[in-house]
């Protein structure tokens, strides 16, 4: 009997499923279970291991692969590159329009922009 406790306490700890994180849901959200979710979806759209976002009634959009509510403003949340004065995000990676991590976009004017900052 206790060899069988033993065992069923050995499975069910080698086979649990890990917290959905970061790390553990890298392109898709992580729905109100601890689920990964592709992130690409009305009721579940989001990236990077964030909380997933229901688009209520607007669409799941993608930009360079970051999926976010299309009716949602810039944010770091649902922003890799940079927030316009608009609310719109966009890549982040021209001198003209430059930044990361949902921070307010900068025009490097005669720098340029790498990975998200004016040089």
């Amino acid at each position: 009997m206790r060899t069988l406790l033993v065992l069923a306490l050995l499975i069910s700890s080698c086979c649990a499923k890990p917290f959905c994180t970061a790390d553990t849901c890298k392109t898709g959200c992580c729905d109100e279970n601890d689920r990964c979710e592709a992130g690409d979806s009305a009721t579940a759209c989001g990236w990077g291991g964030r909380t997933c976002m229901n688009c209520a009634g607007s669409e799941c959009g993608s930009v360079f692969g970051l999926h976010a509510c299309a009716t949602a403003l810039c944010n770091p949340d649902n922003c890799a590159g940079c927030c316009t004065s608009a609310g719109s995000c966009e890549a982040g990676v021209t001198a003209a329009v430059c930044g990361a991590n949902g921070n307010a976009c900068t025009d490097c004017g005669a720098k340029s922009c790498s990975n998200g900052a004016c040089n």
